[in-house]
């Protein structure tokens, strides 16, 4: 469950809705729609009034470039839009119906420069010099065309006026819960490290910037940690601004919730929000608020299970994966949503229409005011009391267009029109969306509401790899349990490989990465290769020397094995390696004199991960305790027979003597 740009689907459903209907459009009107014309001239909107009171002025601020000499401009007003899918439609340039007013053509800067035109606003009769008698409180199609001298339409702008009703009039706001992200995608380097692009961290940067600002109105921010630790400078220069602002919950990256939950990575979920929490813990000094969660279509029910698990007790999510209600129109009150387990969950709808400008009007400025004139047409089609929306503004939005809409929502009573009207808009946190907006309801009690999500895609190689991974890493803990510095950069590293947007070969390159790191741990403790020792006596101490490059200590296991020596104190080994070089003593008895090798195996403390070996060839030229009963018991055999054999000899010769005595005249 993870936060990133909300209703990913409706918002290319709504495009392709837009995009058909401009391709029916007749030739003339297609051109209108476009932000800019085809040719060398263009209108970019600098600045408008976002909300006019009954008696205000609206006025609308532009840059113009490469108009030609004698290029005119003047704005055209038409009738109220009674529904916002009239008004979708009107800012396409179809269906404008009725003129209400037009101002008199001024001349526009050439080639290039900026033009303001002011709309003086009555609701009565006769209309103000220059201006326009607009009698209800409404949304109203705004046309801004320039024409060359010839009088061909040379480019169109097409925006909204938002009529307030009249201060104290019986009206409730709508309520708007922003959901304001500070992410950016990352870009991997061949080594495997993640990186932002320069355009991506200057775009963080400005919305930390917008939402810091001490005027604008209340919001929730959605960042993403790992971005926020790519910027460190730049949110220790806003954190104190940023202080009162509620900070949800989020992962350490993006992430498909539902492709690792199927591919059965639900811890590591469970890690990319403990350091996502931590991290936005220490870098925002904020307690994040886990007890609302943003869901988007890669949220699974399994995953929504998850969720809940964590503390979630209420969700917003993507209009688009909801039913809406019979009549069509936004869901502007609370109902229920199921998980997998089937626990009901409150929920709240995310106006994925409101959002499209975010994403897909290229003038910022533009898009910011048609955000606010879509969600203004919410309010006017459901005034009732209770009603809100909440806004998740999509990953991507410039930061130019987030601070005009927030500028925007900060005069939502007029005030920037010069005449003060009943607000239809009422910015609001999300914890104050949930605590001030209705239930839906039926018999028997709040509306269970069908959600779809998307189907999880497999994670296929990479899923084998991040399992390695993570079980690498494990070792590596239990190898550096007090060195949480060397370690945990690898942890973040591979958490990082899951951000949704990383193909699978990006993925695989960032954990090849983090395994080389790992690897590099494990590779700076090294033994001999080989050693020789001769053993003198049955028993012995057979000396193992360990280096330990790394800046702590190193908790090891050691393995022995040899066909025949046996292991007085067992065949392993824990010990704790200081830096630098480590003597150990290996207490053996030898079964057999002669030469045979012992293998030396050594491993994080857990056996996890493989660290290093040596083989140690062993030579004993000691006799085993048979050997001396054997060559004690020849030895003595040797002596009996020797004396026998000494004893026959003396005694043969003796008999010789004699017989040679008693026949001394013989002759042989």
């Amino acid at each position: 469950m993870t936060f990133v740009s909300a209703g990913r689907r409706s918002v290319l459903l709504m495009v392709a809705a837009m995009s058909a209907l401009v391709m029916v459009l007749p030739s003339g009107l297609r051109s209108a729609t476009a932000q800019t014309s085809t040719g060398t001239s263009s209108l970019t909107m600098v600045r408008q009034t976002p909300f006019v009171g009954p008696t205000g002025t609206f006025r609308i601020e532009l840059a113009t470039r490469g108009l030609p000499a004698g290029a005119r401009i003047a704005l055209t007003v038409y009738a109220q839009v009674p529904t916002r899918a009239r008004l979708d439609r009107a800012l396409l340039g179809d269906g404008l119906g009725p003129t209400v007013a037009t101002t008199p053509q001024i001349a526009a800067p050439a080639p290039s420069g900026a033009v303001g035109i002011d709309l003086p606003i009555s609701p009565v009769w006769p209309a103000p010099t220059g201006g326009a008698v607009l009698s209800n409180a409404g949304v109203y199609p705004v046309v801004v065309e320039v024409t060359g001298a010839d009088g061909r339409s040379l480019d169109r702008l097409f925006t909204q006026i938002v009529r307030l009703p009249a201060d104290g009039d019986r009206t409730s706001a709508l309520s708007v819960g922003t959901i304001v992200t500070v992410e950016a995608e990352p870009t991997v380097a061949y080594d495997g490290e993640l990186t932002l692009s320069t355009a991506d961290a200057e775009r963080a940067r400005g919305v930390l910037a917008a939402v810091a600002d001490p005027a604008a109105p209340a919001l929730t921010l959605a960042p993403t940690p790992f971005v926020l630790t790519e910027l460190k400078g730049s949110v220790a220069a806003v954190s104190t601004a940023l202080a009162g602002r509620p900070v949800l919950a989020t992962p350490w990256v993006p992430i498909d919730p539902g492709s690792l939950l199927a591919g059965g990575q639900g811890s590591l979920v469970v890690d990319e929000y403990r350091l996502g929490i931590e991290t936005l813990t220490s870098t925002l000094r904020v307690t994040p608020d886990t007890s609302i969660a943003v869901i988007d279509g890669a949220t699974s029910p399994q995953a929504l299970d998850l969720t809940l698990d964590r503390g979630a007790r209420a969700v917003v999510l993507g209009s688009s994966q909801v039913r809406s209600p019979v009549d069509g129109g936004a869901l502007t009150q609370q109902f229920a949503i199921a998980a997998a387990d089937g626990r009901r969950v409150a929920a709240m709808a995310a106006d994925d229409i409101a959002a499209v400008p975010f994403a897909f009007v290229a003038d910022p400025i533009l898009a910011a005011h048609r955000a606010l004139g879509s969600l203004a047409m919410v309010h006017f089609e459901q005034p009732e009391p209770g009603r809100g929306v909440a806004l998740a503004l999509p990953a991507r939005t410039s930061p130019l267009a987030l601070a005009e809409f927030l500028r925007g929502l900060a005069l939502s009573d007029g005030s920037g029109s010069g005449s003060i009207g009943a607000a239809v808009l009422a910015p609001t946190t999300l914890a104050s969306l949930f605590a001030t907006t209705s239930t839906a309801t039926d018999r028997n009690g709040p509306i269970l509401r069908p959600w779809t999500a998307e189907d999880p895609p497999a994670l296929g190689t990479y899923g084998a790899a991040l399992e390695q991974a993570r079980w690498d890493l494990r070792g590596a803990r239990s190898l550096l349990p007090d060195a949480p510095g060397l370690v945990e950069p690898i942890d973040r590293t591979i958490l990082a490989s899951a951000a949704r947007s990383l193909s699978t070969d990006a993925r695989l390159t960032v954990l090849a990465g983090a395994e080389r790191s790992i690897r590099s741990l494990s590779g700076s403790i090294t033994m001999p290769s080989t050693q020789s020792v001769n053993l003198t006596s049955r028993s012995g101490d057979i000396p193992l020397s360990i280096d330990n490059s790394l800046p702590g200590e190193a908790h090891v296991r050691v393995t022995l094995s040899s066909p025949k020596l046996d292991f007085p104190d067992g065949p392993t080994l824990d010990l704790v390696l200081a830096p630098g070089s480590t003597r150990a003593s290996i207490r053996v008895t030898a079964r057999a004199s002669g030469a045979f090798p012992m293998q030396v195996s050594i491993a994080s403390a857990d056996g996890i991960l493989p660290v290093t070996s040596s083989r140690v060839d062993v030579r004993s030229t000691a006799i085993s305790g048979w050997g001396l009963v054997l060559s004690v018991g020849a030895g003595l055999f040797l002596a009996v027979w020797w004396i026998r054999h000494f004893r026959h000899t003396r005694r043969a010769r003796s008999l010789v003597d004699v017989e040679s005595s008693a026949n001394p005249d013989e002759v042989i």
